[in-house]
């Protein structure tokens, strides 16, 4: 979803959903999780650690990537073969070196300006669906809310004179 993002955001409610979702143009849901999610969730349970980085959990199993490591369940999922034509990430051993080493090649850095805005811009929407508590869309292209001006409040703010953008 680099050049992307949601185009919904689903809070959470007592009811039926208790998290808080994301969906994509392609229907994916992903759910923000940030404590453990108790008994209303089942799936297999990712190990406790570091939470400075990404879990992936799928119905069969679960991807927890960090800048240290990368662990599976099933273990040999970290096994799985790429086929020819499939899409990769380059791999990085350290995003500085990577951003010199671009500012050199004049090669896209792993983690360009555009992934850094999109990777943030699904943080704030997280947030935005925490304090309001109301569904709402996102248009990713025109990066805006969709239909509701209470919500899209919270996106911006107005600026001290005569700072304005």
């Amino acid at each position: 979803m680099d050049e992307s993002g949601p185009v919904e955001v689903i809070p959470a409610n007592d009811k039926d959903r208790p998290l808080l979702a994301v969906r994509n143009a392609s229907g994916a849901l992903v759910y923000h999780v940030f404590e453990p999610a108790g008994e209303s969730v089942k799936w297999p349970s990712p190990p406790e650690g570091d939470k400075n980085g990404i879990t992936f959990v799928g119905e069969k199993g679960w991807i927890e990537v960090d800048r240290a490591h990368i662990r599976t369940f099933p273990e040999n999922l970290a096994e799985v073969q790429f086929k020819p034509g499939e899409t990769r990430l380059y791999e990085s051993k350290h995003h500085y070196q990577n951003f010199l080493g671009c500012v050199k090649s004049r090669q896209k850095p792993i983690c360009d300006v555009e992934i850094g805005c999109r990777s943030v811009t699904v943080c704030h929407l997280i947030n935005i669906g925490h304090w309001t508590g109301k569904p709402f869309r996102w248009d990713p292209v025109k990066e805006e809310i969709i239909g509701d001006a209470d919500v899209a409040k919270w996106v911006d703010r107005e600026r001290r004179a005569p700072w304005k953008i």
